[in-house]
């Protein structure tokens, strides 16, 4: 009896092994399908639709915003396959949010690159991340949500892992959907904050009245698609010298030399601003594939230095041009 109980426990930790070791197998084959589904979208010729708001008053409430939205139409099919989502605060030194989504052509987000930061007097939250998607469901979220202490930076951060934005922790919906919720969303906000009627204005008074500008800018986006209001010729390249962008990975090892048996200077994670300061050797790395080196600056937020040094080309975000 004991002998069948002990073979049974072994064939049952084989078997969950087994179906593991399959899973994690399947979901690899799965990135690696979107990754090369991402390098073909960023390839295509799409005409676009962009819409943008800002507001400079100083002396204005709240303190100076902006939002734009970009939204990619292949030109071949009309299928949507890229958005680009940036809000910024101006006077708000590195606080900002900035999305990328990627879409298959059944307008299904597959893959989602998000960074969010927010400084609030003396108490700051990130949270970026690389996720991916198969039909609507997530498989894999390489992600995080740090918490940190400005005024007291030797204090452990707090880190939650595997962190996703609340409107894609559920199943995702096609890009239209998803706006006219957003909107539906942002209408019912403004409707609360207007009935409350506040005295003073606290942090979630502030976001919510900066809903006020929000809106008119979802509700332009969906007029526009609805009017078919897309227009001109982009496509993406990889980065040039003084081009700006982004990287696209975390725990990208930012080195001394365009080597990977140079010093380690840094890590740099998804949503990470950076400019080319020149471009270098070519060289096939692994899974990675064939990519160039970049000479690239970098601000780290923190610590409000400059970092200089090399980055392989494989985790850098491709940049917009026009065709002309």
């Amino acid at each position: 009896m004991r002998q069948f109980i002990i073979i049974s426990l072994i064939l049952f930790f084989s078997l969950t092994l087994i179906q593991s070791e399959s899973f994690s197998r399947s979901t690899a084959k799965q990135m690696v399908k979107i990754d090369k589904e991402v390098k073909r979208i960023n390839r295509l010729t799409f005409e676009k639709l962009k819409i943008s708001t800002q507001l400079n008053e100083p002396v204005s409430f709240p303190p100076a915003f902006g939002l734009s939205i970009e939204i990619y139409r292949n030109k071949r099919d009309n299928k949507i396959r890229k958005v680009v989502y940036e809000e910024w605060y101006p006077f708000a030194e590195g606080a900002g949010y900035a999305v990328i989504e990627y879409f298959n052509i059944k307008g299904e987000l597959i893959l989602l690159l998000f960074n969010h930061f927010d400084e609030l007097e003396v108490l700051g939250e990130k949270d970026f991340g690389r996720v991916y998607f198969a039909r609507k469901e997530v498989i894999k979220k390489d992600s995080k949500k740090v918490s940190i202490d400005f005024e007291h930076p030797k204090k452990p951060k707090r880190v939650i892992k595997g962190f996703l934005p609340k409107k894609y922790d559920k199943t995702t919906l096609a890009l239209y959907n998803r706006l006219s919720k957003e909107l539906n969303d942002e209408i019912s906000s403004i409707r609360n904050y207007i009935k409350k009627g506040p005295t003073k204005y606290t942090t979630k008074e502030m976001l919510n009245e900066s809903k006020k500008i929000v809106l008119p800018v979802y509700q332009k986006a969906l007029s526009k698609i609805k009017k078919n209001q897309f227009s001109g010729s982009y496509t993406f390249r990889m980065p040039k010298k003084e081009n700006n962008t982004i990287i696209n990975d975390n725990n990208v090892i930012l080195r001394s030399k365009p080597t990977t048996k140079s010093k380690k200077l840094n890590y740099l994670n998804v949503g990470g601003y950076i400019y080319i300061l020149s471009v270098g050797k070519e060289e096939s790395i692994g899974k990675w594939g064939k990519h160039h080196w970049y000479k690239i600056r970098y601000s780290h937020l923190e610590t409000d230095k400059e970092i200089i040094g090399w980055v392989f080309g494989a985790f850098l975000e491709p940049v917009e041009e026009k065709i002309k």
